[in-house]
C-alpha cells in the first residue's frame, strides 16, 4: 500500500500537506476532542466561551491560566518521528526542487522547533522579538497560530512577543498597555491573513493536485472545505488517520489506518526512496 500511494505522490505536480492534533499524540499532547482530549482533562471551562475576544477582554486572567496550562504540556513535549519524517520530506522536496506546501493546524510549535533546527531549510536564523514576523517560517504555514507567542489584544500592531515561561502576571501590551492576548485563533475569529497566513495556506491548497492529511478530525471549516474540494476535483488524497473521517469512496482517496507515529516514516521512506 505505502509503495502505490508514494508513486502516486512522487507523480504529483504540487504537493500539499497538512496536519492536526493526532500527529502530537504520540508526543503526550493530547488530542483537543473526545472523553480524553485536551478539553476534558485539562480545559476546565468550555473553551468554546473561554478562548474568545471578548473573555480576553473581561477576564483575561482565566484565558492565561488556560494558556499556562497547555504550555505546562506542550513545554515538555519532543517532536516524534512523525515529525521528524515530515521535516525528512520537506528537505528532500527542498534539495529536489520539487513544490511542497506544508500547513498545520496545531499550535503546540512542534513543527516549527524542528524547521528552526534544520541546516537545509535555513530556518534558524534569529528573530527580532516586537516585529511582525518573529513567528513567520518559510517552509510551514501555521494555520491556527502557536502558543509561544502573545500579541496586543487592541491589534495596535502587528509585533509579536514571546510568551513568558512563568507567567505571574497578565502581560501587558509594551505599546499601549492593553492586556496581551495569545498568538493563537480564537474561536470567536475568522482566519486572518495578516496573523496566521490562511489566505496563501487556501491558495496553495487550491493549486495542488496531491494532499496528505495527517490526524486531523477535519472538524475546522477550513480544513473540511480544503478537503472537499479535492474530493468534488477528484485529486489525489491521502488521509493518515487511525479512524477513517472521509467517508467518500473514490479511486483518488487513500486512507492509511495506522497511528501518525508508524505511518507517516513508512510513507516518507518509500517518497525519498530511502
Amino acid at each position: 500500500m505505502y509503495k502505490e500511494i508514494a508513486r502516486h505522490v512522487k507523480n504529483a505536480k504540487k504537493l500539499f500537506v497538512l496536519t492536526g492534533s493526532g500527529i502530537s499524540a504520540p508526543s503526550h499532547i493530547p488530542t483537543f476532542n473526545g472523553p480524553n482530549g485536551f478539553w476534558s482533562q485539562f480545559g476546565g471551562a468550555d473553551p468554546g466561551l473561554l478562548l474568545r475576544k471578548i473573555t480576553i477582554q473581561k477576564r483575561p486572567e482565566e484565558v492565561w491560566q488556560w494558556i499556562n496550562k497547555y504550555r505546562l504540556v506542550t513545554s515538555k513535549a519532543q517532536p516524534n518521528e512523525a515529525h521528524k519524517s515530515l521535516l525528512k520530506l520537506q528537505e528532500h522536496y527542498y534539495i529536489t526542487k520539487k513544490n511542497l506546501t506544508f500547513t498545520t493546524l496545531n499550535f503546540d510549535n512542534l513543527h516549527a522547533q524542528l524547521l528552526r533546527q534544520s541546516t537545509v531549510l535555513k530556518e534558524h536564523e534569529a528573530l527580532l522579538e516586537g516585529t511582525s514576523d518573529l513567528a513567520d517560517l518559510n517552509n510551514l504555514i501555521e494555520l491556527r497560530g502557536n502558543i509561544n507567542y502573545m500579541r496586543c489584544s487592541n491589534d495596535c500592531s502587528y509585533s509579536l512577543y514571546y510568551t513568558p515561561e512563568d507567567l505571574k502576571r497578565i502581560p501587558k501590551c509594551p505599546q499601549c498597555k492593553a492586556v496581551m492576548r495569545p498568538h493563537i485563533l480564537l474561536f470567536d475569529e475568522g482566519d486572518s491573513e495578516v496573523y496566521y497566513r490562511s489566505v496563501t495556506g487556501i491558495g496553495e491548497a487550491l493549486k495542488s493536485d496531491c494532499m496528505i492529511v495527517i490526524g486531523s478530525g477535519l472538524e475546522s471549516q477550513l480544513a473540511s472545505c480544503l478537503v472537499q474540494e479535492h474530493i468534488d476535483e477528484r485529486k489525489l488524497l491521502i488521509e493518515i488517520n487511525i479512524n477513517k473521517v472521509i467517508k467518500e469512496k473514490k479511486e483518488s482517496i487513500f486512507h492509511i489506518g495506522e497511528s501518525c507515529e508508524k505511518s507517516v516514516p513508512k510513507l516518507v521512506n518509500e517518497i525519498v526512496d530511502v
